[in-house]
């Protein structure tokens, strides 16, 4: 069930011929989800290192990331972890069939999840929010991890309609997540939430300088962190718990390691709770760093109006 049940219709708009590529990009990903794991694992790989040749941007950003939250590492070694993440990136994308078109029988069979009853033992209770990281594997955890419990969540509204479409059909295809878009505001997840429902949000991008933000530090970095996690769980009680999405690239197999509930929020202001958040997700990052999205602009934002790095 979905609280914004229109973004889930087809329209006549979605077939003009500017959207049709988008259509075979789907269709596509549907047939690769066919495709023996170690075949699509390579096939990743070697279009992993394709992207990170053509793409000089995002090739660049990542750079950038590392360096700044890897000093200690040589430079030989950033630059390995760098040529990793972009296959692991583009595996995780040629799985995007898989996470959001599979049945649950395929999700089950290649998504393992360490940890579940740190989430389920809050359900029906204050509610239970759960934080993902922004892993290659986050679509294909998202769905499959929590796909059969009582869940809210948000997305951002996407401006090609039949992407749009496309992600929140999936997200929603178990019928027992309530996505609302992040113009719908709070109001939604916080009644979720009150029922006792798991939410699940993604925070660690940067969203700026604002009432709405803090900088707490990443990497040792100081990074736009946003404190709805804190403000929530304060305002309804829900425990908050981690998880990060691991792929094996020699199975094809994802797994999800869901950490224990982090603590008592209400115990702590707002940049403390952004600073614990912060903390969780780096010890799950380092389990496999080459599977951290890197490619985002995650220092954009400086404290005092700072330069930004990626200029």
């Amino acid at each position: 069930m979905s609280k914004s049940d229109n973004e889930g219709q087809i329209t006549l708009n979605m077939f003009r011929p500017g959207l049709w590529p988008t259509w075979i990009a789907l269709f596509c990903l549907w047939l690769l989800m066919w495709l023996p794991r170690v075949w699509l694992m390579k096939l990743g790989g070697w279009l992993g290192d394709w992207s990170r040749h053509r793409n000089h941007k995002r090739r660049n950003i990542a750079r950038i990331n590392l360096e700044l939250c890897f000093p200690d590492l040589s430079k030989q070694h950033r630059e390995k972890l760098l040529i990793q993440h972009f296959r692991y990136q583009a595996r995780g994308l040629l799985d995007l069939g898989l996470a959001c078109m599979g049945s649950r029988q395929k999700l089950d069979r290649y998504h393992k999840i360490e940890g579940i009853e740190h989430i389920t033992s809050n359900l029906g209770k204050s509610g239970v929010i759960v934080i993902g990281f922004h892993s290659i594997g986050m679509e294909m955890a998202g769905i499959s991890l929590l796909g059969d419990m009582p869940l809210v969540s948000m997305m951002k509204r996407d401006s090609n309609p039949v992407i749009n479409r496309f992600l929140y059909r999936s997200r929603t295809r178990f019928k027992k997540a309530e996505i609302y878009m992040r113009d719908q505001g709070l109001r939604g997840i916080v009644r979720g939430v009150r029922e006792g429902k798991a939410c699940y949000l993604l925070p660690d991008e940067d969203h700026g300088d604002s009432s709405h933000t803090v900088f707490a530090p990443f990497f040792g970095e100081p990074k736009s962190t946003l404190t709805t996690v804190s403000r929530l769980s304060i305002k309804t009680g829900a425990q908050v718990v981690v998880f990060f999405c691991l792929l094996d690239a020699k199975t094809g197999i994802y797994k999800s390691i869901v950490r224990k509930p982090i603590g008592d929020f209400s115990k702590y202001d707002e940049l403390e709770n952004a600073k614990r958040i912060n903390q969780a997700a780096e010890e799950l990052i380092r389990l496999a760093p080459e599977q951290y999205m890197w490619t985002f602009k995650l220092f954009r934002t400086r404290p005092d109006g700072g330069t930004n790095p990626y200029q």
